[in-house]
């Protein structure tokens, strides 16, 4: 099944609905902590930690609290890890999930986009910043982050599903239908592609979504 990002966007699936634009900076950002819980540079630390990498040990504690849903304590760990490690893209993007999570769009793109400096070939991360694009109705910077996706891995599934949705919404059916049968030939059973290929057969459209003709005709040329 595709994966990313799977909350209801309308009726398509796979690009997130994740709330309003914020535009205040990542480094200015704080979410509260799960009542009970200490943050991390609070939190007793286990004699594998004091001799660990304190990097490591902030990447760890990140991550742990990012699964539990600990969004406070996750977001001060990766800007810890960061701190430590600038160089790094991991906790950047740790932080741009942290935000999407708790609706800081701004944040969030910002975040992906600072990562992705640092490391510009990771698919997970080009397709999660289209989808917060695609979220605030930015469809020419979804589409250029899901082609750039594209380029870098040919047979991302989830690529051409986030694209045939932003055609889709745009009122690009047969288009559309392309990419979802691009990704469909490289995975005859995601529901994902399906149930959006369904849709798009009906020429059903959210809402209208420009897309200029260059992204159009660069979209014809990866999915046809």
């Amino acid at each position: 099944m595709v994966g990313g990002f799977m909350h209801q966007y309308g009726r398509w699936v796979g690009v997130a609905l994740v709330g309003m634009l914020s535009a205040c900076s990542t480094s200015q950002k704080t979410l509260s902590v799960v009542p009970g819980t200490p943050p991390s540079s609070q939190m007793p630390a286990t004699a594998e930690q004091r001799h660990a990498d304190p990097y490591v040990v902030s990447m760890r504690v990140a991550v742990l609290a990012e699964k539990t849903k600990n969004y406070g304590v996750a977001l001060k760990a990766y800007q810890e890890a960061h701190s430590l490690r600038p160089n790094m893209a991991a906790p950047l993007a740790g932080e741009g999930r942290v935000y999407g999570e708790v609706k800081e769009i701004g944040a969030a793109m910002e975040a992906y986009e600072a990562a992705l400096q640092v490391s510009p070939h990771e698919i997970e991360w080009l397709l999660a910043v289209g989808r917060l694009y695609a979220t605030v109705g930015d469809t020419e910077k979804a589409a250029q982050s899901f082609m750039t996706a594209l380029r870098e891995n040919p047979r991302a599934v989830a690529a051409y599903n986030d694209v045939g949705v932003l055609l889709d919404r745009a009122g690009k059916h047969m288009l559309a239908a392309t990419c979802y049968h691009k990704g469909l030939a490289l995975s005859a059973n995601d529901a994902t592609l399906q149930h959006n290929l369904a849709l798009s057969q009906k020429g059903v459209a959210d809402e209208a979504m420009l897309l200029s003709k260059e992204t159009e005709s660069a979209i014809q040329k990866q999915c046809g």
